[in-house]
């Protein structure tokens, strides 16, 4: 099987275009070519390494499953295709891609093993996730016709909350490309963030000026925009939106086009979490009927058009699930938009001798940006 680097979905070894986004999975190299590649990286690899068989490939880079010998364990190896392998910036982006997550040691970010050259092209070694990918599991159930169970899907987006907090807290400043493709898991169920290749890093200049970059289902109004001040909060905002597809079966906005789809991450509100629910298969399980208008609540504060209004860290975001689901975290208070720690606040200002008045005057300054769609070509 193969796997589309666009969306994350397995195809059989002989398809051209992908089942399910229409990629072209086939280009780039031709299966000649592929064979060369695996004998060049197992003459390169070997001992340490012994690559089985390609599992992988897009028009930027190609993967390979193989055993780290000395562990007896399954690894992935990803290699940058020959034909973009002279191209600077990407082989800079590459290297970005590996190595973003080795620096970040966290149980819900891809471990990356070794990073390397082989016949002048950049490769990365990672742990192999055996557990596929939640594009994969999203697709399961909604071929079967079935719900994606609420407590999964919020456990799930709380785990990769935690592993946002760390990034962000470590100089990470937005991993830009949060959707189910990049979310793996490993084969105990655990779930793992990858492909850090157009992370933003704290004085990183590989990014190009007013380059848009993202997938547009999943991208910030902020980043369909093109600024350049892209903070955690743009990662807020995708999340909201991949927990909305879990619960929901599809996405909030739908379009033609990415542009099209961009505009309206921009321009239109949030639809309904339960009316769009209600208009498709309804959700029965009694965990989501009891959180319903507090679920659809939290989500529409995550997916606030300004950020300002958005919950200001993924930390916030996840305190406000776990309180829902009774998942226990292993992080503290932040914020002031965790709906949890709404009243506490209030009575705190009360309690410390502001007075009602005092209270009412404190100013609350909502940010109004300009709409502004910039699209580079």
């Amino acid at each position: 099987m193969i796997r589309c680097f666009n969306c994350g979905f397995e195809n059989p070894d002989h398809i051209k275009f992908c089942g399910h986004c229409g990629n072209n999975i086939q280009a780039s190299t031709g299966q000649g070519k592929q064979e060369a590649d695996l004998e060049m990286l197992n003459q390169f690899l070997f001992p340490k390494f012994i690559l089985e068989k390609k599992i992988g490939k897009g028009g930027m880079a190609t993967v390979y499953l193989g055993e780290q010998t000395a562990l007896q364990r399954k690894i992935v190896v990803k290699i940058l295709n020959a034909d973009i392998s002279g191209d600077e910036e990407i082989r800079e982006r590459f290297l970005l891609e590996a190595r973003t997550p080795a620096r970040l040691k966290h149980p819900n970010i891809v471990e990356v093993i070794d990073v390397g050259m082989c016949e002048d092209r950049p490769f990365y070694i990672m742990e192999y996730a055996s557990g596929g990918s939640l594009s994969e599991k999203l697709k399961e159930y909604r071929d079967q016709g079935m719900q994606f169970p609420f407590k999964d899907a919020v456990n799930t987006i709380i785990k990769i909350l935690e592993a946002l907090e760390y990034c962000h807290v470590n100089d990470l400043q937005s991993h830009r490309d949060i959707k189910p493709a990049n979310i793996m898991f490993r084969a105990t169920g655990e779930p793992i963030i990858v492909d850090f290749g157009i992370a933003k890093i704290a004085d990183s200049s590989i990014t190009r000026t007013r380059m848009t970059m993202g997938t547009a289902n999943y991208m910030s109004p902020e980043q369909c925009q093109g600024r350049k001040d892209i903070d955690g909060r743009s990662d807020v905002y995708s999340v909201g939106i991949m927990l909305f597809e879990l619960l929901a079966g599809e996405l909030p906005f739908k379009g033609d086009s990415g542009l099209s789809i961009m505009i309206k991450q921009v321009k239109e509100k949030l639809p309904s979490l339960n009316q769009r629910i209600k208009g498709r298969v309804e959700r029965t399980d009694s965990d989501y009927l009891k959180v319903a208008d507090k679920i659809e609540k939290v989500i529409e504060t995550a997916c606030a058009k300004s950020r300002k209004k958005r919950y200001q860290t993924a930390k916030e975001f996840a305190m406000d699930l776990s309180a829902l689901v009774g998942t226990k975290l292993n992080m503290t208070p932040t914020g002031h938009h965790s709906l949890q720690n709404t009243w506490g606040l209030v009575f705190a200002f009360l309690f410390l001798g502001l007075g009602i008045g005092g209270f009412l005057g404190y100013k609350v300054i909502l940010e109004k940006p300009k709409v502004n769609i910039i699209i580079d070509t």
